[in-house]
């Protein structure tokens, strides 16, 4: 019910020249909604939609997400803007790819193709340390959703503030002198070129502020 609500208010927050899609996973992913414009018409038909979803199975998390990105990516070189995929999940990843390290990696390597996921967790069981290394590694953010409260405030930030991005693929780069090794500690992205290390911040938004260690 929480995601129901969470989706809900993502897609009335939308207007008709944006674009959204639906999918639903757990041990089988289906689109609800295929990738369209956010026309009143098009919202009203995902919302009756989303109506009929219920839990199933398991969580074949991987593949839910990789099906969202495709629809995504489908229209990503012919819409202008900012592309995310918003992956809620209340559970641990147990079918398919499940893999921590390798489940960011495909986070980073859709980061630098342009689509960035923001991670949305609920209930007390969900896999709080891979949902926040995906949305570290993948240019998003992390929430926690505990209460149907806070809902509106996090889909306001994780859509609301795609509106208002100033700087998109943002890169801090660290010279260092000879015999210096600059490790990041946060969980940003990283990588050496030589004696550089360049982290990965991704979009930033009026008055963001990011902290790195």
């Amino acid at each position: 019910e929480l995601a129901r609500r969470a989706i809900d208010a993502a897609i009335a927050s939308l207007a008709a020249g944006d674009w959204f899609a639906i999918v639903a996973y757990d041990d089988r992913v289906d689109v609800v909604a295929p990738s369209t414009p956010a026309t009143g018409p098009a919202r009203h038909a995902a919302s009756r939609a989303l109506a009929g979803i219920d839990a199933r199975g398991s969580t074949n998390l991987f593949d839910g997400w990789m099906q969202g990105c495709a629809q995504v990516a489908a229209h990503q070189d012919g819409v202008p803007g900012t592309h995310r995929v918003l992956l809620m999940s209340d559970g641990h990843a147990n079918q398919g790819v499940t893999d921590r390290e390798e489940l960011m990696r495909h986070a980073g390597e859709l980061a630098r193709r342009g689509v960035a996921t923001w991670t949305f967790g609920f209930g007390a069981d969900f896999d709080e340390d891979l949902m926040e290394g995906i949305a570290f590694a993948g240019g998003g953010q992390s929430y926690y959703v505990e209460s149907p409260a806070q809902i509106q405030d996090h889909i306001t930030s994780a859509v609301g503030e795609a509106l208002d991005v100033v700087a998109r693929g943002v890169e801090l780069r660290i010279q260092a002198p000879d015999g210096v090794l600059v490790e990041p500690l946060s969980l940003f992205r990283s990588h050496r070129s030589g004696s550089t290390t360049v982290v990965e911040l991704g979009d930033l938004v009026s008055d963001q502020q990011v902290r790195l260690v």
